[in-house]
């Protein structure tokens, strides 16, 4: 029965060993039952077959015996032959064939009536007339032993009557006949108490099979309910319990295997008991780097958003000045050496501030800190506004830098300025990568989404580029590195990061020297979506180092 351990043990309803004796019992039943119609059944009608017969013999004997007698009473006199001498002969004829199963005899003249009865008692039937049917008497004539059924003494007799025949004129005519009356029980009754003695051994035979075969099923299943009792304590935990089967058979066998199962289960069980104190053991170990690299985490987090804040004044009031003097530089008249150093510096600046804008975006991404502002735009405007801002970037590079629009996108909410980094970060990204031939951008709705394609001929990426590159911070490939050695790799984290908060997708296909094609699915959102909890954003934005260091610790 299926369940857990709290589950009602199953009881059987039946007993092998009675339905064992029960189907012995049946077997051996049907087997006196065959055994009665195809041997009983057709003996005992052959029998009384054979039975019949003798007692037909037996009449017919004793009428061709009386011939001489009867015939020469009938002489003496004509009308009584019973007075006369010769009648003695008669009688003791007949009294010979009496007490061999014969339980009276009658002989009866031409005329029907009898004359002589054995029984002489106030029941004898001398000078009546027998009634016989005209079957009967037809079968007479032919000189045919007939066999009738009568009721005498209260007992129901097999009456035998024997014809003797005699030929007047051409024409056979019943002289006299003998009846010998034979009790039914007389012919039946043995095969009757055979019968009944044969159902009487049946029946023993029957209960002795029921009883042999229920021992025989009781040694047969003794050891079965042994290895049920060892199961059911091994299944209350008791590992050591162990069937004692000493039948030399199959069943010891059995019970060998199954005591070979249970001693593997035991050292399967110590063994995962043993895996469990390590697992413990481990987890507790885990905790505590979990916990270690959750304060480390808060105080990298405190310091790059300290640090960007004290770094962010200064350096933006550097790359004010360094601009102001990069406009200034031709009334200023300063030699070419100092204006390719003030070009250098304003470039360096530059970067030095988009680091610490990122460094902010993702502190405050880690934090959950990161609020949007929601409000009507189109991606497409969006779209070609940015390009035309990077114009004078690409030209610099000799790039071609197009935007394409195909067909209506309809207006959605969505932060307008976060989209315009998150698609700056692609762009920029696909110019830096790019020596030469172009950047393209081409925007379509498709149902209820808009796709930004951003399509470069640059350096391309590797699969495995491709896997870490919004999975980790500061992901910049050799080949990039090669490029452009001032880049820090984290601006594509940050704008993944901003994307999702965007709850776009966006898909990368890129080959080795040949590209990369960038595309950015957003959906059209009718209504501002629901606030986001700080916890969620950070947990989804700013632990992807924190979920790394876990991994390498679960695999030290």
């Amino acid at each position: 029965m299926a369940g857990d351990g709290r589950s009602i043990i199953w009881r059987p309803r039946t007993s092998v060993k009675l339905r064992f004796a029960f189907a012995q019992g049946l077997f051996t039943a049907f087997v006196v039952g065959l055994l009665a119609v195809s041997l009983y059944l057709p003996v005992r009608s052959r029998l009384v077959e054979i039975s019949d017969r003798s007692y037909q013999l037996l009449a017919e004997n004793l009428a061709s015996s009386l011939f001489t007698p009867y015939a020469e009473a009938l002489e003496e006199n004509p009308l009584n032959p019973s007075d006369s001498e010769s009648w003695r002969e008669v009688r003791q004829k007949v009294e010979q064939f009496t007490g061999q199963g014969v339980r009276y005899v009658l002989v009866t003249n031409e005329q029907g009536r009898v004359v002589y009865d054995t029984d002489p008692g106030r029941e004898s039937l001398e000078g009546t007339l027998l009634q016989i049917s005209d079957a009967d008497r037809a079968k007479l004539l032919s000189n045919e032993t007939v066999r009738r059924s009568e009721t005498r003494y209260e007992t129901d007799h097999f009456v035998f009557t024997a014809p003797w025949l005699e030929t007047v004129n051409g024409v056979s005519q019943v002289r006299y006949a003998v009846h010998l009356g034979v009790e039914q029980n007389t012919v039946t009754g043995e095969f009757n108490r055979l019968a009944q003695l044969f159902l009487s051994l049946s029946i023993l035979g029957v209960i002795a099979g029921m009883i042999a075969a229920y021992l025989l099923a009781a040694r047969l299943t003794k050891p079965i309910i042994s290895l049920t009792e060892s199961a059911l304590a091994i299944r209350a935990g008791n590992l050591n319990a162990y069937a004692d089967v000493a039948t030399n058979d199959e069943l010891e066998q059995l019970s060998r295997e199954f005591q070979s199962m249970v001693e593997k289960l035991k050292d399967f069980y110590f063994q995962e008991y043993q895996q469990k104190e390590r697992a413990v053991a481990d987890k507790k170990r885990l905790e505590k780097i979990n916990n270690r690299l959750k304060e480390l985490d808060e105080q990298k987090t405190d310091f790059l958003n300290a640090a960007s804040h004290q770094l962010r004044t200064p350096l933006s009031v550097i790359h004010w000045s360094l601009s102001l003097l990069s406009e200034e530089s031709e009334q200023l008249h300063l030699p070419d050496s100092e204006k390719e150093l003030l070009t250098e510096s304003l470039k360096s600046t530059k970067r030095m501030v988009d680091l610490v804008n990122d460094l902010l975006d993702l502190s405050r991404m880690e934090q959950g800190r990161k609020e949007l502002t929601w409000e009507k735009a189109n991606y497409g405007a969006v779209s070609k506004e940015l390009v035309e801002a990077l114009q004078p970037l690409a030209k610099n590079k000799s790039l071609e830098l197009t935007y394409q629009q195909e067909g209506e996108i309809a207006d959605s909410i969505t932060d307008q300025k976060a989209f315009y980094q998150v698609l700056n970060n692609f762009v920029d990204n696909s110019i830096k990568y790019t020596a030469q031939g172009s950047v393209h951008v081409r925007a379509e709705q498709k149902g209820q989404h808009v796709e930004v394609t951003v399509r470069d001929t640059g350096i391309g990426m590797s699969k495995e580029q491709r896997e870490r590159l919004f999975r980790t911070r500061f992901n910049r490939g050799d080949e990039a590195s090669k490029m452009f050695a001032n880049g820090s790799g984290l601006g594509m984290f940050v704008a993944h990061a901003l994307l999702k908060q965007l709850q776009g997708e966006v898909e990368v296909d890129s080959v080795e020297g040949k590209g990369t094609t960038f595309t950015l699915k957003m959906p059209i959102l009718k209504e501002a979506p629901k606030e986001t909890r700080h916890e969620e954003d950070a947990m989804q934005f700013g632990q992807a180092e924190i979920a790394k260091t876990k991994r390498d610790a679960d695999q030290a």
